[in-house]
């Protein structure tokens, strides 16, 4: 090891491979390093002698806060000058085409002395990979080859020298896609160590920096060892079939971005516990990107130290006497009481009964309609974390034994007409309707939304192959301005995107839909929609569309379905399917025919094929 700019790194070439000099060669030119004489490397195909090191006794001994690898909250690390690092720029600045195709690098390009500072299995289309890097802080770069098939087989800590033969950009990152040449110096360096640590290592810890985003964070730090102390902020979010992504926030980055995210295999979002409002270190993963998207890698647990405090997800009613509350983490039972849990207006609760992540209270008799708040304080999760001081607060709608009555589906557009070719069905809902002469609670009510054959089985399939595909609760219904979970007689409630609510009539009532914003209702042979009053388990009403014309409509249409009575087989038949279809070349919706012996309200004979017709779309206004 020696001083470089003040602080303690380790320096490649501590125990280079002694080179021969070459003896049919009577000028300095080189193509690898054996061209060279003992001591000298081969750079830029010229063999030179090393750089003699800055002991730190000049006048950047230290002074230019962008060398620190911890301490400064605004630089950038500048790059140490060394033959190594001159070796990884130059493979750096190499063309190759930006569409992730790969070129090969003539003559080949030289890296020599480098450390193996993390390895990265193969995840789903994801390849394996290694990383290297001489000097704390960088350059480095991603050498995409699975370490266990080369000779040596690597491991982090190998000091190796190779050549590049092959490079690739893919969004951006560096890769060396084929080398030859492989040999090894040396094993065991402990480059995951911080470089601040004794003996120091590799990895510079980057979470007290404000600049970690910016095209020339994303330049400097590229493939770099980082450590990264933060909090997850957002939500998990689905990044392809077999990673998740996570906004989070750090002591110099504290306003969380979609540009600086953490991403990970799912397997280790289940293994590590992380999720929203957990705390986290990243001990010692690379610095990659994506386009201009800096991503944190951690592609095994072991990477990650997570702390995730216990915090109310949810709270629902499973009846007149009982709720469940929901959490981010298992609780553990031998903590919880009923006395843990407060609930204003004011229920009493008198007892608990804990299964997994869920706590399920014995209250009081609840008043339908009644917006409930739960208040968790004093248990702790599985992890050992306490419950949240800031985060241990849901609400719900107190309920009673029965469903509602009089609350049942008046509209669905399936599949709207797109206004230009190619556009998205971004303007699909579901209408619902009190059909009654009193005020209807739906607070505890949810909309269900079954396929025939989400495996693709024909509409004459099993029940079996019949699967909820999405569900919609009803816990968040506005005005436009304030929520309610109250329905008058004879008014309608909207669920759809926001290019539906937003041109509502004013007080109408509504559920914007956020999660998906198109094609939100799936049309083809034999789907449906079903409106489930969830404490009870009970399916109040369902409308059974686009049977199909090909084959005999089955009789049944049952699924399994959760609810808080546990899973139910539910049918979503009522009594013969509609054969009428609609799509996006005709501007039409199902909706319920008008009821010619009561007025101002709709046809309800519990039979699709007779109650329901094709209109011209009339969200939020009755007909």
């Amino acid at each position: 090891m020696m001083i470089r700019n003040g602080r303690l790194v380790l320096v490649a070439g501590l125990t280079a491979l002694a080179a021969m000099a070459c003896s049919d060669r009577d000028d300095n030119s080189c193509e690898t390093n054996v061209d060279c004489a003992t001591g000298q490397v081969c750079t830029a195909n010229v063999c030179v002698s090393p750089t003699p090191p800055d002991a730190g006794t000049g006048t950047d001994a230290g002074t230019d806060a962008g060398t620190d690898a911890g301490t400064s909250t605004t630089d950038i690390p500048a790059d140490l000058s060394s033959p190594e690092n001159t070796q990884i720029r130059a493979f750096l600045a190499a063309t190759a085409p930006t569409n992730g195709n790969a070129a090969p690098v003539s003559p080949p390009l030289p890296i020599t002395n480098v450390y193996v500072t993390y390895i990265a299995p193969a995840v789903g289309s994801t390849p394996a990979g290694f990383y290297v890097q001489a000097t704390a802080p960088g350059p480095s770069f991603l050498v995409k080859l699975d370490a266990a098939a080369q000779t040596p087989a690597l491991a982090v800590g190998d000091m190796i020298s190779f050549n590049v033969t092959e490079k690739t950009l893919f969004n951006g990152l560096n890769q060396a896609s084929a080398i030859t040449g492989l040999t090894r110096a040396s094993q065991g360096a402990p480059v995951q160590s911080l470089v601040t640590a004794t003996p120091p290592g590799l990895t510079a810890d980057i979470s007290s920096r404000a600049d970690v985003r910016s095209p020339a964070a994303l330049a400097a730090y590229e493939s770099d060892l980082v450590q990264v102390r933060g909090t997850v902020t957002g939500p998990a979010t689905a990044s392809g079939s077999s990673f998740t992504t996570f906004t989070f926030s750090t002591a110099g980055a504290p306003t969380p971005s979609s540009s600086f995210i953490l991403r990970m295999p799912n397997t280790v979002v289940s293994a590590s516990g992380i999720n929203q409002q957990c705390n986290f270190t990243a001990v010692a993963v690379p610095y990659g990107r994506f386009g201009t998207t800096a991503q944190i890698s951690p592609f095994r647990a072991s990477d990650l130290i997570v702390a995730c405090p216990v915090i109310v997800t949810g709270v629902r009613s499973l009846g007149a006497t009982t709720a469940e509350v929901l959490f981010n983490v298992s609780v553990d039972a031998a903590t919880v009481a009923a006395a843990d849990f407060t609930i204003t207006p004011e229920l009493a609760v008198s007892a608990v009964e804990v299964t997994d992540n869920k706590v399920k209270l014995t209250t009081a008799a609840q008043t339908e309609g009644t917006r409930y708040t739960v208040t968790a304080a004093g248990l702790s999760g599985t992890n050992g974390a306490p419950v949240s001081t800031t985060a241990a607060t849901a609400s719900f709608w107190g309920a009673g034994d029965a469903p509602p009555t009089g609350l049942i589906i008046n509209e669905v557009e399936s599949d709207n007409v797109a206004a230009t070719a190619g556009a998205v069905d971004d303007k699909e809902f579901i209408e619902l309707i009190n059909n009654s002469d009193a005020p209807v609670h739906v607070g505890n009510m949810v909309v269900v939304l079954v396929n025939a054959s989400p495996n693709g089985n024909p509409p004459t399939a099993p029940a079996t192959s019949r699967q909820e595909y999405r569900r919609f609760e009803l816990t968040s219904v506005t005005d436009g301005t304030t929520a309610t979970d109250t329905l008058a007689p004879g008014a309608v409630l909207v669920l759809g995107p926001a290019t539906v609510t937003n041109a509502l009539p004013a007080g109408t009532l509504r559920v914007t839909i956020t999660n998906p914003l198109t094609d939100i209702i799936q049309n083809g042979a034999d789907d449906s929609v079903g409106l489930l009053y969830y404490p009870t388990g009970v399916l109040t009403d369902a409308l059974w569309y686009e049977a199909s014309k090909d084959a005999a409509a089955p009789t049944a249409f049952t699924g399994t379905i959760a609810t808080g009575a546990g899973d139910r087989e539910l049918s979503f038949a009522e009594g013969a399917p509609t054969e009428l279809f609609e799509s996006n070349a005709s501007d039409v919706s199902f909706q319920r025919k008008v009821n010619p012996d009561v007025a101002g309200t709709v046809l309800d004979t519990n039979d699709n094929k007779a109650d329901f017709e094709i209109s011209l779309p009339t969200p939020g206004v009755k007909r």
